[in-house]
């Protein structure tokens, strides 16, 4: 509801029957449909598929879209139970320590790997290349 709201606020023109909008709007729209068709996205109060293809966080306690009177709570009533926990807190803080974990893993393998390679150890390259087990980390 709130999607669609958004993108008919800036909707341009109509063209055989399909909207036209701005290039930035355009490309809002693409991602949307996007989330939207992939199915495996799903929405979750202020985490959204406009928020999603925004790419801004909802500011808290406001509900867009709906109305600048209501609260989240008389805004989104069949999310209800999501309230006075911390448990989106700790999702959010398990997303983002597992994306920082990928990334030191790969910051590590990478520097494993360049190491072999100016060393000129072609084994331990193969090795690298091939592992599918957890790497110690490289000797400096």
């Amino acid at each position: 509801m709130r999607t669609a709201n958004w993108l008919k606020a800036r909707e341009e023109k109509v063209v055989e029957g399909k909207p036209m909008y701005k290039p930035e709007t355009a490309e809002v729209a693409a991602k949307i449909q996007q989330l939207q068709s992939s199915g495996h996205f799903v929405p979750s109060r202020e985490k959204d598929a406009l928020s999603v293809a925004i790419g801004t966080m909802e500011h808290g306690g406001h509900v867009r879209g709906v109305s600048s009177k209501l609260n989240w709570m008389q805004g989104f009533l069949e999310d209800a139970h999501m309230y006075k926990k911390h448990d989106r807190y700790k999702q959010t803080m398990r997303e983002t320590a597992e994306e920082v974990f990928a990334e030191k893993i790969k910051d590590l393998i990478q520097a494993r790997f360049v190491k072999s390679v100016q060393t000129g150890d072609e084994q331990q390259v193969l090795d690298i290349l091939q592992s599918s087990r957890p790497l110690a980390p490289p000797v400096i």
